[in-house]
């Protein structure tokens, strides 16, 4: 079995020849080890979202600042019904991010948030 055939297996709930070997492709650096991991038996799990988001009506801002020798990227959304933001900072372990400062920060948030989760369109991605 290839190493695609067995994660797919164990998903079907099939048994396998052997237990797959995976990572995800954003922790493993490429190169020679990776090259030869994939020899192995190595399957690379890839993240693939299963649907776009679209936000016709909203404009966002995005500004990357250092603070502390810390990344932070705050983002900012306009529409029609106000302005928000929120602020990530980064340094997590594999590129990971946190909420420091959230979109609602005040009662009038609610209605900006509200008009943003409403705006959206889904659209699959394959």
């Amino acid at each position: 079995m290839t190493p695609r055939e067995r994660v797919l297996s164990v998903l079907h709930g099939e048994m396998p020849d052997r237990i797959p070997f995976t990572c995800y492709d954003d922790i493993l650096p490429r190169g020679e080890v990776e090259a030869g991991l994939r020899e192995e038996g190595l399957a690379l799990v890839i993240h693939c979202p299963v649907f776009a988001t679209e936000r016709p009506h909203i404009e966002v801002e995005r500004r990357e600042y250092y603070e502390n020798g810390r990344l932070f990227i705050r983002e900012t959304f306009r529409t029609p019904a106000g302005e928000v933001w929120q602020t990530r900072r980064t340094g997590g372990g594999y590129g990971t991010s946190r909420l420091s400062e959230y979109l609602i920060k005040q009662p009038e948030d609610y209605k900006v948030v509200e008009f943003m989760v409403r705006d959206e369109i889904y659209t699959p991605t394959w």
